[in-house]
């Protein structure tokens, strides 16, 4: 078993000689690859410093070929691989013009050490067969006196992490259009003493994992139903299938969960078939962001990746340097929820909504570290922005927009490079993708379409 501490001095192994230039020099004048390919795995990576450091990357590539890190579980080579993308992102980031070949080496690099994770985009997308847009109810006028209140998770990852924004989101969207919505922090869940029933509580899953006893979880429902004439749990994160059996075990105590998605195989099952809310949007960016405060002018068409890189989707680092080594004018943004940012959640909000509207279209990266496509928010969010959005292909995705029509999909690096560079020389086409996916958004998805199809279920 690697600890974390080894780990780090892998990385510090491979970044030693970065400010000895001149060391640097002689190491790489005088290793040799063979007698190196049996040295453990510390010895390897302080010469492949010295190597990027003096920029011999086919020397660099050689022994990198060489290297075998099977000794490592899957979860250590993650870990390591995540480390280093991490430690060199931020002088690869500044440095974009000039770090192409840099990255193809730090990418050849990475794939040797966690290939089934760097490359899990190359397993299988398609369809499934006949699956047609979802077709969602809507209230024909919303009611002024539904009342509810959302018990949410204060942070993102713990303590430590960013505020987490799911809670605040649907919060300030129901409430945007009229109905009386308290937003409580979890905490208060177990207190709770409403003077009067309401019609409905939205309650993050992730509270109820503090639970163990399952009697006591089936009190606390009981006890919240008291308050409550509607239960809906919501998961923010139903890709990971971590709550989804102890919502088995209570499905007979809430009245709907709501996931996000329309692939959240839990919802496919007895238990919960009927009782699922489909819908992709949690709000929150039309009162943030009003989109006519922020029109670009579309002559030339510039693009951006706003999001995470974290363990769990660990094959973004595939994308991102294999743009920078193509030299595509992709403007990347990494963010961490996993460190507090130090704002509450609707300033922290607009910093990211932003860095969205700061480009005409978003990149959105889709695949996690076993190969699933998941659905994730950005995908709605840059085009509830009125900003193209372009997609790693997700099939879940396509039951909610058209592609082609309100959003562009990619599968692979070529792919992703020719819709680059063709709507660069046709800002007309991306203007017109852009606009059909916004006004179908406005038309379906929007805070007030979210708030008359939920209403249909109250």
């Amino acid at each position: 078993m690697v600890s974390q501490e080894k780990i780090v001095s892998y990385v510090e192994s491979l970044i030693y000689y970065i400010a000895k230039p001149a060391v640097s020099e002689r190491i790489a004048a005088s290793f040799e690859i063979d007698s190196l390919s049996q040295a453990d795995t510390g010895a390897q990576l302080l010469i492949l410093g010295a190597l990027l450091t003096t920029e011999r990357f086919d020397e660099f590539s050689q022994l990198t070929g060489k290297l075998d890190f099977n000794a490592h579980t899957a979860e250590e080579r993650s870990q390591l691989a995540h480390c280093i993308f991490t430690t060199f992102s931020e002088t690869l980031l500044a440095n974009y013009a000039t770090s192409s070949r840099h990255a193809a080496a730090i990418l050849e690099l990475l794939t040797v050490i966690s290939p089934e994770a760097i490359l899990a985009h190359r397993s299988g997308c398609e369809s499934p067969a006949g699956q047609a847009l979802i077709e969602l109810d809507y209230a024909r006028q919303i009611s002024p006196s539904v009342s509810g209140t959302v018990f949410s998770r204060e942070t993102s990852f713990g303590p430590g992490s960013r505020k987490s924004e799911f809670g605040y989101r649907i919060q300030s969207s129901l409430a945007s259009q009229g109905w009386n919505v308290a937003l409580l922090p979890l905490k208060e869940l177990f207190s709770y003493n409403g003077p009067c029933q309401q019609d409905f509580v939205l309650v993050d899953v992730g509270v109820f994992w503090k639970l163990p006893p399952l009697e006591q979880l089936h009190d606390l429902l009981a006890y919240l139903k008291r308050h409550f004439r509607k239960i809906i749990i919501f998961e923010p994160d139903p890709w990971t299938g971590f709550y989804d059996q102890l919502l088995r075990s209570i499905a007979d105590r809430v009245d709907y969960i709501w996931g996000f998605t329309p692939d959240w195989d839990l919802t496919q099952e007895p238990c919960y078939r009927g009782k699922s809310i489909m819908f992709p949007n949690v709000g929150g960016f039309e009162q943030l962001a009003p989109p006519h405060r922020h029109e670009l002018d579309w002559n030339s068409c510039s693009f951006n990746f706003t999001g995470s890189v974290q363990g769990y989707n660990l094959n973004r680092v595939y994308w991102i340097l294999e743009a920078i080594r193509r030299n595509l004018p992709l403007e990347v943004q990494i963010t961490n929820p996993g460190v507090d940012d130090g704002l509450d959640c609707e300033r922290s909000l607009k910093l990211y909504i932003r860095k969205l509207l700061s480009s005409h279209a978003s990149l959105n990266l889709a695949t996690r570290k076993d190969g699933s496509r998941m659905l994730t928010g950005r995908a709605v969010e840059v085009i509830s922005l009125n900003r193209l959005l372009l997609q790693e292909c997700c099939p879940a995705l396509r039951r909610y927009y058209v592609e082609g029509e309100h959003f562009l999909e990619f599968k692979e690096i070529e792919e992703l490079a020719v819709s680059i560079n063709f709507l660069k020389s046709h800002p007309r086409v991306a203007q017109t993708i852009c606009s059909q996916g916004h006004q179908f958004y406005l038309e379906r998805y929007s805070c007030r379409k979210m708030v008359e199809h939920i209403q249909t279920l109250l």
